[in-house]
């Protein structure tokens, strides 16, 4: 092994937020070639000297010989007073053990989890001839107090449901098919288990499949729990009134509950059936008590609370005000953490806005003449760039054209397509700490502050870049690129990327994360107008970009790569995890060979064909080897899968899918080497070096 200088990975604490003490952080870490050989320890030491325990995994290798770490997963334990911790690449020092590891254990068809405060069961046989109590896979959740092990959970433990627009319920008990339960990573700080499986009726009749992802950690009584459903009905028939996890407490006699709101922290130990709390969009939230209301405000902190003598539990919703609407209810004997709330003033329909041809102004500038295609074409959405507006001037005119005349129509600056949502997904992260008694509401707030805000761990951007991990990629501060860091670092990245999204409201539940669509000269000239009277105006009618064509989202990663400023690193995790749910295709009842492609960029997220030549992954991946989450993962497989598909006979890719776009070179070949590369599975490896094949043998100058 070569010897290397520690990686320095500072700790970046959000202000005003309280973390506690051993805070679990999971972060990506790039080794250059030949530097760390797998299997090697690694030791992580603070700036005083102290050695912390650390787990780690192999998250890719350098070649398919696996012998040397490209990209490592890191998981430890620190205090934000660390500020700075060093990792040392040694093979021949061991980390320290924790004071309270995980242990993991399977017997009789249970799967036992134990952290060392919170002991986790779940069932992972279903045999047809055992009595079951439930069908449920959780099988039991206790906490440890002084007297022993107590359950926090009763009946079907945590159950997932949803209710379709017509009042039909499904929910997560059944075994046909039976729930699937891996291991996916497995150490002594933190565990993470994904489930799978199928939502259903009462009457057996199976509904939109469920993946859960829970991570549990080291002396922790915390679920961090990642909720991806998939929609793969019907959208002319089928929306979604509710979506939700009940979470089936066991709080002991004077049990009390809680809701989050902006000022006052309000539980009640007597006299009440229910609680519940409404964030009905970005700016709006209303709590209520036995159904009355009694407290309102803009943002909700996202958190919920119930306990008692026994046990507590907290619910805390990531990003709950952005990902509107959300919310909680909490009755006597569980704790219902609400991903679409029925309370929500209509039910979350999978298909777009735009239901019909659009309509094309022809360039005009004839007020009349305007009038009278509205009325030609009663109901149709309009496509405004068919306006051909150049200047400030034009997009006034357009502007108040719409205002006076189609304020009710459905209109875009973007193209608007008329293709639905069928297999869209979305991915919700919820916490749920238990406690061995009441529950503290100061206590509560704290915790949820921490998880919307949570302490950020970042390699050093000079290292990162170095490694090579990223190819070409430079760090602020190289004197070569002074001029570049200077146009970039005076604010050019936010004023075009990420202030557009918050002055623009960009928010809800398949919205938050998705880059504006910038796929013509509009959004100037409209800012412009705009950005001293209602910034939200300047980008009410463009879509999602949609384009990874160009791989905008790895764009938005390389502003992090060289800065390291967290902020940058949430926004890149925001953009790789809406693109990935919402804009791809997971399931297609009928026609499997959809899956894996993403919708074109348009006006809407669902609207556009679906087209396999902005179907690339390198910024979805990003967040992958940066972050550890296997959700992007999932769906660079899936996307290099379907490029294995739909190959033609002589072995080369196709890039058509209902249009013409034929960029197989830059769209699918990129998939399946950034799949290749993580997974070292032949069948993407050889597809991709037969199609370079042809590309070379077609070349009139080869290379």
């Amino acid at each position: 092994m070569n010897t290397a200088a520690p990686i320095q990975v500072r700790l970046h604490p959000a202000d005003g937020v309280a973390y506690g003490r051993h805070v679990p952080l999971t972060f990506g870490v790039p080794f250059a070639d030949e530097v760390l050989p797998a299997g090697s320890s690694l030791r992580a030491v603070t700036a005083d000297g102290r050695d912390l325990p650390v787990q780690t995994s192999c998250m890719t290798t350098w070649d398919k010989d696996l012998r040397f770490v490209k990209w490592l997963l890191v998981d430890l334990q620190a205090d934000c007073a660390d500020e700075e911790i060093h990792l040392d690449a040694t093979a021949d020092e061991q980390a320290p053990e924790p004071a309270i590891g995980i242990t993991t254990e399977q017997d009789d068809g249970l799967l036992t989890i134990d952290t060392g405060v919170l002991r986790l069961r779940l069932r992972t046989q279903f045999d047809l001839w055992k009595h079951r109590e439930t069908d449920s896979v959780f099988a039991g959740c206790q906490i440890k107090t002084t007297d022993g092990w107590r359950d926090v959970l009763h009946g079907p433990g945590i159950l997932l449901y949803m209710k379709d627009q017509h009042g039909n319920v499904y929910d997560s008990l059944g075994v046909s098919p039976a729930p699937s339960i891996v291991v996916e990573e497995s150490g002594p700080l933190r565990v993470c288990l994904r489930i799978d499986g199928y939502l259903r009726s009462a009457v057996g009749v199976m509904f939109c499949p469920y993946r859960l992802r829970l991570h549990l950690y080291a002396g922790k009584s915390d679920l961090r729990v990642h909720h991806t459903f998939i929609y793969n009905q019907d959208p002319t028939r089928v929306e979604l009134a509710a979506i939700g996890m009940r979470v089936m407490t066991r709080p002991g006699d004077g049990a009390r509950a809680a809701v989050g709101a902006d000022a006052d922290l309000a539980h009640w130990s007597a006299n009440w059936r229910d609680v519940s709390i409404l964030q009905s969009d970005d700016q709006h939230y209303e709590a209520r008590l036995n159904g009355v209301p009694f407290g309102n405000g803009e943002r909700f902190p996202g958190w919920a609370s119930i306990s008692g003598r026994d046990a507590g539990v907290v619910a805390v919703i990531r990003d709950g005000w952005q990902e509107y609407p959300k919310g909680f209810r909490v009755e006597r004997d569980h704790l219902d953490v609400q991903i679409w709330p029925e309370q929500h003033e209509k039910p979350l329909s999978f298909l777009t806005p735009f239901s019909e041809p659009p309509l094309n102004p022809n360039g005009t500038r004839d007020e009349e003449q305007f009038k009278q295609m509205l009325a030609a074409n009663p109901t149709a959405p309009i496509w405004l760039n068919g306006f051909r507006a150049r200047t400030v001037e034009d997009f006034r005119w357009v502007e108040t054209m719409i205002e006076r005349h189609a304020a009710d129509r459905v209109v875009s600056y973007d193209d608007p397509g008329v293709h639905n949502g069928i297999g869209a997904a979305k991915t919700t992260e919820v916490m749920l700490h238990f406690t061995q008694g009441p529950v503290d509401n100061e206590a509560a707030a704290s915790l949820a502050a921490s998880v919307q805000q949570p302490l950020t761990a970042v390699v050093d951007p000079p290292y990162l870049c170095a490694t090579g991990a990223l190819e070409h990629m430079y760090h602020a501060g190289d004197p070569r690129f002074a001029n570049v860091d200077a146009f970039l670092d005076d604010g050019h990245f936010e004023f075009c990327v990420s202030d557009p999204v918050a002055y623009g409201r960009r928010y809800g539940m398949t919205c938050h994360g998705c880059l504006i669509n910038l796929h013509g000269q509009e959004p100037g000239p409209l800012y412009e107008i705009y950005k001293n009277s209602d910034p939200a105006k300047a980008v009410r009618y463009f879509g999602p970009y949609n384009n990874e064509a160009a791989d905008h989202i790895l764009s938005v990663w390389c502003h992090f790569f060289r800065t390291g400023d967290p902020k940058h690193l949430r926004f890149a995790q925001l953009a790789s995890r809406f693109t990935g749910d919402v804009a791809f295709v997971h399931a297609y009842p009928g026609d499997e060979d959809r899956i894996g492609v993403m919708h074109y960029h348009s006006g809407h997220p669902w609207a556009g064909v679906l087209c396999r030549s902005h179907s690339i992954v390198g910024g979805i991946m990003a967040d992958y080897y940066m972050t550890g989450n296997r959700r992007s993962l999932d769906v660079a497989i899936e996307a290099a899968d379907h490029v294995v598909r739909v190959q033609n006979p002589a072995g080369m890719l196709n890039c058509f899918y209902g249009n013409n776009l034929n960029r197989e070179y830059t769209g699918p070949l990129s998939v399946l080497l950034e799949v290749y590369q993580a997974t070292w599975q032949e069948r993407y490896g050889i597809l991709a070096e037969r199609s370079l094949a042809w590309l070379l043998r077609a070349s009139r100058n080869p290379g």
